[in-house]
């Protein structure tokens, strides 16, 4: 008899410790339901205005992934957050690399991308939104 109460209470505490550990990695990314509505009604306008607009995606993209990153917690510029948080992203290279077409657009007169350079460095901005927990 007592060893079927101890057993039952390892199942309880077990189950107990199992719930914390889900509801921790749920919340895990800092992001609440109206960060998340934010990132996808941005992001859908992103996608949106890629073919007649690509300087202006890729700018745009940058600032969501900015506002994702101090969202989570991480201050500074963009260049700053990425220095501050490199263990985030598993692509980290290439976040760089579209961070710094971004800087490209912003500072370089006349600027051009192509939409297909444009969508290929978006989906860098979406892994790396993703890695931050953005449900796009």
């Amino acid at each position: 008899m007592e060893i079927t109460v101890i057993v039952i209470l390892a199942i309880i505490g077990l189950a107990i410790l199992l719930a914390f550990f889900v509801m921790i990695k749920s919340s895990k990314s800092g992001l609440t339901q109206d960060h998340q509505k934010y990132l996808k009604k941005h992001w859908n306008k992103i996608i949106e205005e890629v073919d007649s607009q690509p300087n202006l995606a890729i700018m745009e993209a940058d600032k969501l992934l900015g506002y994702t990153l101090k969202a989570r917690g991480v201050e500074g510029s963009v260049g700053e957050q990425l220095k501050a948080a490199p263990s985030l992203f598993s692509d980290l290279n290439g976040i760089w690399s579209a961070h710094k077409l971004r800087n490209e657009i912003a500072h370089e007169i006349g600027k051009e991308i192509s939409a297909k350079q444009a969508k290929s460095n978006l989906n860098i901005f979406k892994k790396a939104l993703k890695d931050l927990g953005a449900k796009l």
